[in-house]
């Protein structure tokens, strides 16, 4: 992974500490010496500032893709977890499908499109 360099930030890129993956940081853009930052979870006020021979201790942080419905491109899409049990018992049955798998059932709220994960296509692709 390449070091950051002042022409790598995108005002608005998210970043985060490579010591601190978790502290996700909005770029807000320089203001004098300081690239200043804010916290995701707290829009708006300047968290930090960092130099320019500071920024290798940052990453970019890659935001997952805005996923669509293939039949209407609507984003209002929905994908569904699924744990099975044994219907006699309660007992756990070894299935389950988390809403990050390629299988997991995808429905679109807008036009009623069903079917899986694998089949919802990336915005602006």
């Amino acid at each position: 992974m390449a070091d950051l360099k002042p022409e790598d930030l995108v005002r608005g890129g998210v970043y985060c500490w490579k010591h601190d993956p978790q502290r996700v940081l909005a770029y807000r853009g320089k203001k004098g010496n300081w690239h200043q930052f804010d916290l995701t979870v707290r829009p708006g006020k300047v968290w930090c500032e960092v130099l320019d021979e500071d920024l290798h201790m940052l990453r970019t942080v890659h935001k997952d893709p805005v996923l669509t419905c293939p039949d209407c491109g609507s984003t209002s899409v929905t994908v569904t977890e699924e744990h099975a049990f044994m219907a006699n018992g309660g007992d756990h049955y070894c299935h389950s499908v988390k809403a990050h798998d390629s299988d997991a059932k995808a429905t679109c709220l807008d036009c009623r499109w069903e079917g899986q994960r694998q089949h919802l296509k990336e915005k602006n692709k």
